[in-house]
Parts: C-alpha cells; sequence; structure tokens
C-alpha cells in the first residue's frame, strides 16, 4: 500500500538537519522518491494539521487529484 499517494496537502515531513542539507539543491523528483520512501516505511514523522479541513486532521484522503 502507498501511504505517500493518500497524503493530504496538510501533512508535513519531519526532515532530520542531514535531511534538510541533502534535499535542499535536489529536484523535486529525488524528494518525491525520498518523501514515498520514508513515508511508507514510516522512517520520519509527520506533522498533521488537526484542523485541516480537507481531511478532518486525520492526515489521509481517499483519492488525490492528479496534477
Amino acid at each position: 500500500m502507498d501511504r505517500y499517494q493518500n497524503l493530504c496537502e496538510c501533512v508535513q515531513l519531519q526532515l532530520t538537519p542531514e535531511d534538510e542539507l541533502r534535499l535542499r539543491t535536489a529536484h523535486i523528483s529525488v524528494y518525491e522518491a525520498f518523501a514515498r520512501e520514508v513515508v511508507n516505511k514510516g522512517l520520519r514523522p509527520l506533522v498533521i494539521d488537526p484542523d485541516c479541513c480537507a481531511c478532518g486532521g486525520s492526515g489521509c484522503v481517499e483519492e488525490r487529484d492528479a496534477a
């Protein structure tokens, strides 16, 4: 199951200082691959907006619109 695909836009990935240095100048595709891996493996904490109207504070949405 791809948890990353169902994340609401209110969710923030809590990065380590090392992550921030490595990803600072990385292409968006590199960041997305990193984020998908750490979310799906549960390697970093997620910060979820409890007042989000889109997900109701759960951090997950049923379907994400294809951009």
